[in-house]
């Protein structure tokens, strides 16, 4: 699994074998920096959205 936003070039790829999760099966060239990609993963399920300021209420949001 390569992780998101991530590109690049193949540089080396492990020969056909048992591997666990934590070992590296393939090398990739991205950003002209050589990165280890292995079985497993961890990256964030979400992302919070940008925002500038927060802007404070003028009226009460009224519920029924």
């Amino acid at each position: 699994m390569v992780p998101p936003k991530m590109f690049g070039k193949i540089v080396n790829v492990f020969p056909k074998g048992t591997y666990n999760v934590s070992q590296t099966i393939c090398t990739v060239e991205f950003e002209d920096k050589q990165k280890d990609i292995k079985m497993s993963h961890f990256w964030p399920v979400r992302n919070d959205r940008p925002f500038a300021d927060k802007l404070p209420g003028k009226v009460p949001l009224l519920t029924g």
